[in-house]
């Protein structure tokens, strides 16, 4: 089975302008793009950006940039390569793409405070597993399993648009849905959480790739 490429992106280390990506995008995306706030511009900067450089890599004979197109669900993909699945997160600094020959979903969060009722978003074998644990490993537990429930809305393309109480995933990497595989990669900045979901009954082998901004352009 074909392994599965995260690349990974700084925001911070190496921001990106909307100038330099003019050859890179297509003109609709770059208009839509000026409009975002900062923040959310360099993220969809990245993610783009991330995801066109793995498409050349695995097509270099194909007209570049490739039409996008997205999902009534919001989900991106390229008409052309039906085959070719990414998905793309981001928290913080970092921006993240998950490339496979599978469908597959990705999610990286930092780590962070948040609301009791968030809590209430998950399953009850979910809250039940967190509840089990110490104080100190209930906020770290969560983000692991935030991760992976995020992932999976992602591989079949709903997004937030799906019911994360109707199905279950475990920081231990098990997820309820027959036909799916989750896994909880490390990653280097210990203040992030990373989470992958594939359609496979078993994960294909996962390769975390660090991108510098020359590999970009």
């Amino acid at each position: 089975m074909e392994s599965i490429t995260i690349y990974a992106y700084s925001t911070a280390k190496s921001p990106l302008s909307l100038a330099e990506c003019h050859e890179k995008l297509w003109p609709e995306r770059l208009e839509q793009l000026s409009r975002f706030p900062e923040q959310s511009q360099q993220h969809s900067l990245a993610g783009d950006l991330l995801a066109l450089m793995a498409y050349r890599a695995a097509y270099p004979a194909d007209a570049f940039p490739p039409e996008r197109a997205v999902t009534p669900e919001g989900k991106p993909y390229f008409p052309a390569r039906p085959a070719f699945h990414y998905s793309i997160s981001h928290s913080g600094e970092w921006v993240v793409c998950a490339v496979g020959a599978v469908p597959l979903g990705v999610d990286i969060q930092v780590e962070r405070p948040v609301r009791p009722a968030v809590f209430r978003a998950l399953s009850a074998a979910e809250q039940a597993e967190l509840d089990g644990l110490a104080e100190r490993e209930r906020l770290p537990a969560f983000f692991d399993v935030w991760c992976l429930k995020e992932a999976y809305t992602k591989a079949i393309g709903l997004g937030l648009q799906a019911r994360f109480r109707d199905f279950s995933v475990s920081k231990k990497a098990e997820i309820s849905v027959p036909g799916f595989s989750v896994s909880l990669p490390h990653f280097w900045d210990c203040r992030y959480h990373l989470g992958v979901c594939a359609q496979a009954t078993t994960m294909p082998g996962l390769r975390l790739q660090l991108v510098e901004k020359t590999a970009l352009f």
